[in-house]
């Protein structure tokens, strides 16, 4: 934010050297990141009257020129063609500097004494929109309230110091003179004059007939305030010297009077306005809406702009004249022929407008300034502002009355006086007293009726809690004399969470078991879906869209870690790595019933080679979850879209009389490996972390080691090839009683000797009394009513 003291002084009186000025205001937190002085290299130059033009006996297109320098005459030879008698212009005298760092001396041009220079626009540094009365090309014919002798830099307003703020994203108050002024008059301890406009009452408490203006907001959320005004007989011309040259030193073009005012309160209010041309805006309605679908505008760049149906436009009920917080249309432009203008300020969404402009890509004064988040108190004020300048400069007449769409509240708010916590934030004891002190010239005051509370103005939208209070006392009273001290705190005992350890405790079985830890995205490819056989109702296929992928491979949440690892495997088979053990136990990101998403964490394993087979991935499937407490493991053939039939399980366990699916393993299946280019002998582990830590047994009772002997008895039982040897086992156990202690499967045979259809399985059973030694009549009832029962449920017959 570039502030000129000149007209920071209007407000409060800055006394002291810019340097200590700069100091003292990056010490109270409005930091300064540099300062220029403007007209500092111009030197020497002063207002001349040319009394005499005569042309050079020995040039064709030279002029020697007597000039009257108030104190003396001088003789200058000149190329310029539009020198007249009596003319007031800038004269370089010997010894002078103009822009550029260029020196003029006193010398002959063919054979004449030039003593000096006369100077254009561009010698002084100046443009034809500084002073729209002046020739671009020509000898700067002045026009101001000067006679020769004085000063050109006075005359002409050049000289000033520009300061240039460093602000933070959270106070765009301060882009604006009147919130630079309220700090440079805390840090100063001056007194602030920032006057209310003056403003006819008739104006501001008129009413605007709807048959001459009507405003309807459709979206009060993206425009939660718009104020306008109507100025008739409008008289369009060039803004005087004072306006232009506070335009100028704050870096914005001087354009026509109506134009410079907008621009002017912008910077004084820090509230972009727009004027439109009244005669252009269709019907006399102004709507606020968002665009329609393949909507276009034609900006006042020139170019034309493609809308989407998230952004907010101004319309004149038809079609749209301006981007809301942007820039207006090329349709409603003030041109040297409007008459009657309408003002706007508004107050529009901050996100609304940042997400407008960068799709867009524009970035303008107004945008800048609503990105950051405008407090909509300020929109009244500054059209009252614009229509106290139009009076003032004689600029066209305010209709009487303003029309206010206010959706917003303006009011001031309260937020916790709470010292003790200041304190405890900023380390020091400063007392209340003092800390309402130091916070009352920035109007933040104690409320009356609650001492508890303070009142904070509403142009402080960016203060909401007891730590943005303890940062305007910390600026206050000051960096430097809060004492540095060390870091104070209790020292607690560390340590993970029940879940935490049992992440950990899988993560290091698993590599501890032999396979490499890896880490993949979780954003994929849609395709991965087919690649996986997926169906079309499967839920897997709900993911997460991202909004703005990296690409189409990036583009959604995976639900599954399975095809990240299948990659990493293939990764490494394709650069002929023979055998592959590698995991991922990571975030998954699974849809639950309500069409949400949570994070989940599951655990894949893929290995292939070495002669790996069904058995070794089983087998690891057992490790990893023994180690995390769970024994009693069901593994159940079970259709897995890719995994091959016939070799492939789903993993249950059980919790209270309820088995729960914790997992799949099995072979890949065919269709997939070529998918993917690994080997069809690849086998899959997918665990799902989240339903196994929730079904982990909850209570291990300790069991003293038996004194009595146990007693080991086989069985080989026949039955059908499709009752999974998982299901015999369980009812087994179930029937077997406290004294069968364990059942094992080492043996599945089919082929000669066993019916077709059939299979032939065989359990080892241990039985034990932890009372007594178990007699072989006690060990043979056991086993005989396992035999009953496995015959009753499956038409188990004990192979002969």
């Amino acid at each position: 934010m570039k502030v000129s003291l000149n007209w920071l002084r209007d407000y409060v009186d800055v006394d002291c050297s810019v340097s200590e000025y700069s100091k003292l205001m990056t010490d109270t937190g409005t930091k300064v990141e540099e300062y220029e002085q403007l007209g500092e290299e111009l030197k020497n130059i002063y207002v001349g009257k040319v009394l005499s033009v005569e042309k050079h006996k020995d040039s064709d297109h030279l002029f020697i020129c007597k000039v009257d320098m108030g104190d003396k005459t001088l003789q200058i030879v000149t190329g310029a063609q539009n020198v007249l008698v009596g003319s007031l212009v800038p004269v370089a005298v010997d010894g002078a500097v103009v822009e550029g760092g260029k020196k003029i001396k006193s010398g002959k041009l063919r054979g004449e004494l030039s003593e000096g220079m006369l100077c254009s626009l561009e010698e002084l540094g100046l443009t034809i929109n500084d002073f729209p009365y002046a020739e671009e090309d020509g000898i700067f014919l002045l026009q101001e309230d000067c006679k020769p002798g004085d000063d050109v830099k006075k005359v002409c307003m050049l000289e000033d110091t520009v300061v240039d703020f460093e602000l933070t994203f959270n106070r765009p108050d301060c882009l604006a003179m009147h919130g630079i002024a309220r700090e440079s008059a805390v840090t100063l301890g001056k007194d602030l004059r920032i006057n209310v406009p003056a403003v006819d009452d008739k104006i501001k408490n008129g009413k605007i007939s709807p048959a001459v203006l009507k405003i309807d907001v459709l979206d009060k959320e993206l425009c939660p305030r718009y104020c306008a005004a109507i100025i008739k007989n409008v008289k369009i011309e060039p803004s005087p010297l004072w306006l232009r040259s506070r335009l100028r030193t704050m870096g914005v073009r001087p354009i026509n009077n109506i134009v410079d005012i907008t621009n002017y309160v912008m910077l004084e209010y820090g509230q972009p306005m727009h004027a439109f041309d009244y005669n252009y805006i269709g019907s006399k309605h102004i709507v606020v809406r968002r665009a329609n679908k393949d909507e276009k505008i034609t900006t006042l760049d020139g170019n034309i702009r493609e809308l989407t149906e998230d952004m907010l436009v101004i319309a004149d009920g038809g079609k749209p004249v301006a981007l809301a917080g942007i820039m207006g249309g090329e349709n409603s432009e003030i041109l040297d022929t409007t008459t009657t203008v309408v003002f706007e300020s508004a107050n529009f969404s901050r996100s609304s407008v940042r997400k407008t402009a960068t799709a867009l890509g524009m970035r303008t004064e107004s945008s800048a300034r609503f990105e950051k988040g405008l407090p909509a108190v300020s929109a009244m004020s500054a059209l009252l502002r614009a229509i106290e300048l139009v009076t003032k400069l004689n600029a066209g007449e305010p209709e009487a009355g303003i029309i206010d769409v206010n959706n917003a509240d303006i009011s001031s708010h309260k937020v916790p006086f709470e010292p003790e916590k200041i304190n405890a934030i900023l380390g020091t004891s400063i007392s209340a007293d003092e800390m309402e002190r130091l916070l009352k010239p920035l109007e933040i005051v104690k409320d009356g009726s609650d001492p508890k509370m303070l009142i904070v103005p509403p142009f402080r939208n960016d203060i909401e809690r007891t730590a943005d209070i303890a940062e305007e006392v910390a600026r206050l009273y000051g960096y430097d004399k809060i004492e540095a001290t060390l870091f104070s705190g209790a020292a607690v005992p560390g340590g993970l969470t029940d879940k935490q350890k049992f992440d950990t405790i899988l993560t290091k079985t698993a590599a501890t078991l032999g396979y490499y830890e890896v880490y993949t995205y979780s954003f994929v490819s849609p395709a991965i879906y087919g690649m996986l056989r997926y169906p079309a109702d499967h839920p897997g296929r709900s993911s997460i869209k991202i909004i703005n992928p990296l690409g189409e491979d990036t583009s959604i949440m995976r639900t599954s870690a399975v095809p990240s690892v299948l990659k990493t495997a293939a990764y490494n088979y394709s650069r002929r790595v023979e055998a592959v053990k590698v995991f991922e136990h990571g975030l998954v990101y699974i849809p639950d019933d309500n069409g949400e998403h949570k994070e989940n964490k599951s655990l894949v394993a893929v290995a292939y080679g070495e002669n790996y087979d069904f058995y070794d991935m089983k087998g690891f499937a057992e490790d990893l979850l023994e180690s995390v407490g769970v024994i009693d493991v069901d593994f159940a053939a079970e259709s897995v879209s890719f995994l091959q039939p016939g070799r492939n399980a789903v993993i249950s366990v059980m919790n209270r009389g309820v088995s729960v699916v914790i997992g799949r393993l099995g072979q890949l299946h065919p269709e997939c490996a070529q998918e993917f280019g690994l080997p069809e002998a690849t086998f899959v582990l997918e665990l799902d972390c989240e339903v196994l830590y929730n079904n982990l047994p909850t209570a291990h009772q300790y069991t003293p080691l038996p004194i009595y002997p146990s007693v080991s008895r086989d069985i080989a039982l026949v039955f059908g090839d499709d009752i999974p040897a998982g299901d015999v086992r369980r009812c087994i156990s179930e029937s077997g009683g406290k004294q069968l202690v364990s059942v094992d499967i080492f043996d599945v045979y089919k082929g000669k000797g066993i019916q077709e259809g059939k299979k032939s399985v065989a359990y080892s059973l241990v039985l034990q009394n932890r009372e007594k030694t178990l007699s072989d009549e006690e060990a043979d009832a056991v086993v005989a009513k396992v035999l009953k029962k496995v015959k009753e449920k499956y038409d188990a017959d004990l192979r002969q």
